[in-house]
């Protein structure tokens, strides 16, 4: 019986026994915060640790809007006054993809510790202007913008589910992609900061 059970094993070469090894779990958390860096907005964004736990990628969106009314009063030529209200909206709809470096990763602790980052932060900005009276001088300024920022960082770990990322950088100019009404200039160097606080979707081990 032994050397039938040898003979069989000897005939089937290429079944090897099952990898018991097991693999490292990969660490990903959401995260909701402030993203300033002119303009500000609030973001949500997703965080993704690569294997050998020093590298990281995330995405994220925002938002950012804000309304003002006013008025101008002209003195017209009969001596009369006339009262003009306009009604002032910015609106940015914002879309980030960040590559970040943990400077002193812990194999128990991933995703956390001090970090520098580099983030592609692309927005569309919709600004409006409406008049009541002197509607000539309404305008619409829509574009499509993005700028590269650099930040150094630290996220805090908070519990065994719980982040605080802390950031501040700067963002190296803004440029024009798109251009769809008026135009929208681009600015120069901007620097910001921003505050998230994360969520894992798996636990850190108990210490």
């Amino acid at each position: 019986m032994l050397t039938l059970y040898t003979i069989l094993l000897g005939s089937f070469p290429f079944i090897s026994p099952p990898d018991t090894a097991a693999r490292p779990p990969v660490h990903q958390q959401v995260k909701l915060g402030l993203h300033a860096f002119s303009p500000a907005d609030l973001t949500l964004s997703y965080e993704r640790q690569f294997s050998d736990g020093r590298w990281s990628v995330s995405g994220g969106v925002g938002y950012y809007g804000q309304t003002s009314r006013s008025n101008t009063i002209f003195h017209d030529y009969d001596d009369t006054f006339i009262e003009d209200w306009y009604t002032m909206q910015d609106r940015f709809y914002s879309l980030d993809l960040q590559v970040r470096r943990y400077i002193r990763p812990r194999a128990s602790r991933p995703l956390g510790g001090w970090y520098l980052a580099a983030n592609l932060h692309t927005f569309l900005r919709a600004s409006q202007e409406r008049h009541t009276l002197y509607t000539a001088q309404n305008y619409n300024a829509s574009g499509v913008l993005s700028q590269l920022e650099l930040n150094l960082g630290r996220q805090w770990l908070l519990g065994r589910r719980i982040t605080l990322d802390t950031y501040a950088g700067l963002a190296l100019g803004q440029q024009r992609l798109i251009k769809l009404h008026s135009t929208i200039w681009p600015r120069g160097y901007i620097a910001g900061f921003g505050v998230q606080v994360g969520y894992r979707l798996r636990p850190l081990p108990p210490r």
